[in-house]
């Protein structure tokens, strides 16, 4: 499978970057795979703690990497999976610049090193943002269905960043040959949370972790597609040896597509904390996003975490 292969993964200690480290850890030590793995991050003490000894092994190779950043890389590997990027609402109106260019330089940087070192396949993990607001708020969204687009602002530096690197990664693939997959995950949750990150999932699940109410500010009725960080790895690790070149998938678990207030209520009951709802009116501020992987269930991907499951590793195993 990955045997003897050399994996590089940026943004390795966000929700999905770290959960696929995870797994190719995993490989290695429970089925010898001899992954060579290159960790890459901004922080090296932060790897430290959250791969904890996995950290001090031979394959374990920490790259210190800033995608906002020129590389200089001086390694070749046969697989790159581009993660990093800004994933906090905040931070997109705080940091729009970083956030766009991380988004748009840094995977300019990224696949003009895969096309130098002749990697066999990039993965760009990109957003459902990048979809837009949709009219039509009872089907599923397919890779091909997009809404209304936004307007320049500092907020719209992410969705925006992701559009254009997903053009990047069509463009690399088409004028210089390199193998490109991008993946499009929902709303991805888990225990591994970074500090600051002040996501609505995660707001929730560290409050019911610390026996806080949950407070909402609107009646949270969108659906959404909410995903295990570890299902979500799993799609991207499976992709790399089964997706087709210059394709997108959408990431979602079928049997978790809730609305926002459901997904409340189930980390409420889990932590046994009071939900709180506000009023109606924000909801059509707020983005519908419920995703159709079809595509991806297709070749044989399936999620396993059942949303209970999911919320309950989560709230209990909360680490900020």
């Amino acid at each position: 499978m990955f045997t003897n292969k050399r994996v590089l993964v940026t943004g390795a200690t966000g929700l999905i970057g770290s959960s696929i480290v995870d797994i190719f850890v995993y490989l290695n030590e429970g089925f010898k795979q001899k992954v060579e793995l290159y960790v890459a991050g901004r922080s090296k003490e932060r790897v430290q703690k959250r791969f904890g000894e996995s950290f001090d092994n031979d394959y374990f190779h920490f790259i210190e990497y800033d995608a906002t950043k020129g590389i200089n890389f001086d390694f070749s590997v046969d697989y790159v999976i581009q993660g990093a990027s800004n994933a906090s609402p905040t931070l997109y109106k705080t940091q729009p610049v970083e956030t766009l260019l991380a988004n748009v330089n840094g995977v300019n940087e990224i696949l003009d090193y895969a096309r130098k070192v002749k990697s066999q396949r990039v993965i760009y993990i990109s957003s459902s943002e990048v979809y837009g607001n949709k009219g039509d708020r009872t089907k599923l969204i397919d890779e091909n269905d997009y809404g209304f687009v936004e307007g320049p602002e500092p907020r719209n530096s992410y969705s925006a960043g992701k559009r254009a690197a997903e053009n990047l990664c069509v463009g690399y693939a088409s004028e210089y040959g390199v193998d490109t997959v991008i993946v499009r995950p929902g709303h991805i949750y888990s225990s591994n949370v970074l500090k600051g990150d002040n996501r609505a999932s995660s707001d929730f699940i560290g409050k019911a972790n610390r026996h806080e109410d949950i407070e909402m500010y609107s009646s949270g009725k969108q659906l959404r597609s909410y995903t295990h960080a570890i299902d979500c790895a799993s799609a991207i690790v499976f992709l790399l040896l089964n997706g087709g070149d210059q394709q997108a998938y959408n990431i979602s678990n079928r049997d978790s597509i809730v609305t926002i207030r459901k997904f409340a209520q189930k980390v409420a009951e889990t932590g046994d904390v009071r939900l709180l709802i506000g009023d109606d009116d924000q909801d059509m501020k707020m983005s519908y996003s419920a995703l159709n992987a079809s595509k991806l269930e297709s070749l044989g991907w399936r999620a396993v975490v059942s949303l209970s499951e999911g919320v309950r590793e989560a709230v209990v195993n909360f680490n900020e």
